[in-house]
């Protein structure tokens, strides 16, 4: 399912930050991301996590501010995911290497009726289960949106919960 065919699908995204301003580079994120083909964003609770790198880079390293986003999208993951590269450029990400701090980093998790296996995209995110600092905020947020009055959320929420479920991942209380 390629997502251009004008339908609205549902996609939650990874958000993390550990240099600069990361409350204000998070409202950025989200800022950016509102467009044309995407609405319906929703944002998690923020938590503070310890960086999750090589103890020979961990002095590198300050603080993780990490949160979730969900939303619906009419683009493919693929669209998207350029979107997701081009707002970490717009908040001051340079990519160095896989270990590097970073200004905003932003995950692609899952994608409503998407699997993608590519050079630069894996959806699911191919370390989903295991990622506590992710799966911690996204988990709230669904239980939030699940718990409100409108009915466009409550399926945004199932349909992001299915996605997970079909990933791997069960909420056994994680936040």
């Amino acid at each position: 399912m390629s997502g251009d065919d004008g339908r609205w699908r549902a996609f939650a995204v990874g958000v993390g930050a550990n240099l600069g301003d990361r409350d204000a580079q998070v409202a950025m994120a989200v800022r950016l991301l509102d467009a044309h083909d995407v609405r319906d964003l929703h944002l998690g609770p923020a938590i503070v996590t310890d960086p999750v790198v090589p103890a020979s880079a961990i002095d590198r390293h300050p603080a993780y501010l990490n949160t979730a986003i969900v939303g619906a999208t009419t683009s493919s993951p693929q669209v998207l995911m350029a979107r997701l590269l081009a707002v970490e450029a717009c908040c001051g990400r340079r990519r160095r290497g896989a270990v590097d701090p970073r200004t905003l980093d932003l995950d692609l998790l899952v994608f409503e009726g998407a699997v993608v296996r590519r050079e630069g995209l894996e959806v699911p995110h191919p370390r989903l289960s295991g990622r506590r600092f992710v799966l911690e905020p996204l988990l709230a947020l669904l239980r939030r949106l699940e718990t409100g009055a409108d009915d466009a959320r409550r399926r945004q929420a199932a349909t992001i919960r299915a996605a997970l479920a079909d990933a791997g991942v069960v909420d056994s209380g994680v936040a």
